[in-house]
């Protein structure tokens, strides 16, 4: 997968995206990370990362907080992803496999810590 191949220069990632190891095990700052979002293999979002939702805030402020509330979050890993993280380094609650990330424009400025393992 493409997020392997950026992932790939921090880190090393075995099974290539298909998520068949932890070995690109990262940890989503919790500013960045939505427990309350459908996991990540069962949500209805489109191709581009959006919800489908074209009807985004509309005051055209551009203020910071609009900007944080516009912001993607990164929903929590599905059941199977779930089953490669428990065998991760020091799973964190917001733990996720990288390679199952979507990377998108929104995402921008997103922290990732890497774990130390």
């Amino acid at each position: 997968s493409d997020n392997c191949e950026v992932l790939g220069e921090y880190l090393e990632c075995a099974c290539a995206g298909i998520m068949a190891c932890s070995t690109c095990h990262v940890v989503i700052h919790p500013d960045w990370f939505d427990a309350s979002a459908v996991p990540a293999d069962d949500d209805d979002r489109d191709d581009d990362g959006s919800d489908g939702d074209s009807n985004g805030p509309t005051n055209g402020s551009g203020s910071d907080d609009a900007k944080r509330r516009r912001r993607a979050k990164i929903p929590p890993p599905s059941e199977a992803e779930l089953d490669m993280i428990d065998l991760a380094y020091e799973p964190q609650v917001t733990s996720r496999l990288g390679c199952q990330i979507k990377l998108t424009k929104e995402m921008d400025g997103l922290v990732v810590l890497l774990p130390r393992g």
